[in-house]
């Protein structure tokens, strides 16, 4: 895995693998589906030998087969190795794209202490721009008297021509 240095007495982070135009949430599901998509590939190429009773693979490639047979056996294995292979490195992706995201170093009692500051630092924003939004009704009450005020002065003064 590739790092970043963070400067300063911050610990260098590992270099993000997330595209700039996702978020991680969805980029992660796009790596978990890609894991479930290998599995599924995975199990659905093996063949059925209740499907195929004349299906016997011999796992291991040994001298006393036939060509054909030994050709078929060491296919058989190529086959589960690469399918095998591909379902690690999916996990292996997936897991990587797991330990990038923020605040996996920290311990649960952490990320929940972290959780309840968020959410108090969301309140009080939350409580700041009901405030402010309410500054903002007041204002616009108070142009619209002004307006109506200079509105209804200039309709009712003499016009001096």
């Amino acid at each position: 895995m590739e790092f970043q240095g963070a400067g300063g007495d911050q610990a260098p982070r590992p270099i993000s693998p997330y595209p700039q135009d996702q978020d991680q949430v969805s980029v992660m599901q796009d790596k978990v589906d890609q894991l479930a998509l290998a599995m599924f590939e995975s199990i659905r190429s093996l063949p059925d030998p209740a499907a195929d009773p004349s299906f016997a693979p011999e796992f291991v490639v040994s001298a006393g087969q036939s060509d054909a047979q030994q050709q078929h056996g060491q296919q058989w294995i190529d086959a589960v190795a690469a399918l095998s292979a591909r379902v690690v490195a999916e996990a292996r992706a997936l897991d990587n794209m797991i330990e990038t995201l923020p605040g996996m170093d920290k311990t649960e009692a952490q990320q929940l202490q972290e959780l309840k500051e968020l959410g108090e630092e969301s309140a009080a924003l939350a409580l700041q721009l009901r405030g402010r939004t309410a500054e903002a009704a007041a204002a616009a009450d108070a142009a619209d008297k002004v307006l109506d005020h200079l509105s209804s002065t200039l309709l009712v003064a003499p016009q001096n021509t």
